[in-house]
């Protein structure tokens, strides 16, 4: 049981660590421009931002679970549509859009403010704690939760850094980044088919 909630766990944190979100889009930029070395505080810091995150959102769920306990079986459901919608959103993302190599360097804390005001990081950290954290959940489960995540998020920001710098023109093939879209997508439904 323990390596089928670690593989869905990772199904759905992939596709979103991975997807072509703001960190990741300036991570490509940053790749593509040969700014690699000073992406790293930025991409640290949106790391940890998208970690804490999903620490809080494990805990507001958990706190929702403990004062209303239909609301973890609500959580489920909800998480499915949002499967189901941002499977829809990746496909139809369009080719990101870079520029030369001129830009300032971001800190950390850019990173991480970044993460804090995104509002898919939010949703998508409670949904994924009401499907993958036993309720209740324990304050180190929800630590190694939010942990993770930002492992996966730092894996996924550095792999945009990296193709950015080592792709820079083929990257940008409408068949590869189509192939990308479609194949993050039909991983999501996947899993959305699997909890229900």
């Amino acid at each position: 049981m323990l390596l089928y909630l670690t593989f869905a766990f990772l199904t759905f944190a992939g596709p979103l660590a991975f997807s072509p979100g703001p960190l990741n889009v300036i991570s490509l930029m940053f790749g593509v421009s040969r700014n690699t070395s000073r992406a790293a505080p930025f991409i640290v810091g949106g790391a940890a931002g998208f970690g804490g995150v999903w620490l809080v959102a494990a805990a507001l769920t958990d706190a929702l679970a403990r004062v209303q306990p239909a609301m973890f079986g609500f959580i489920k459901y909800l998480a499915m549509l949002y499967f189901l919608w941002l499977a829809y959103r990746i496909i139809q993302t369009d080719l990101p859009s870079v520029g030369g190599g001129t830009e300032k360097q971001p800190k950390a804390m850019a990173g991480a403010v970044l993460a804090i005001l995104n509002p898919q990081s939010w949703v998508s950290g409670m949904l994924a704690a009401g499907l993958f954290l036993s309720q209740p959940a324990s304050l180190w489960a929800c630590i190694l939760f939010g942990l993770s995540y930002s492992l996966i998020v730092l894996a996924g920001a550095t792999a945009w850094l990296m193709i950015g710098a080592a792709f820079q023109k083929a990257l940008f093939q409408p068949a590869v980044f189509r192939l990308f879209r479609y194949s993050s997508a039909g991983l999501l439904v996947i899993l959305g088919a699997r909890i229900m």
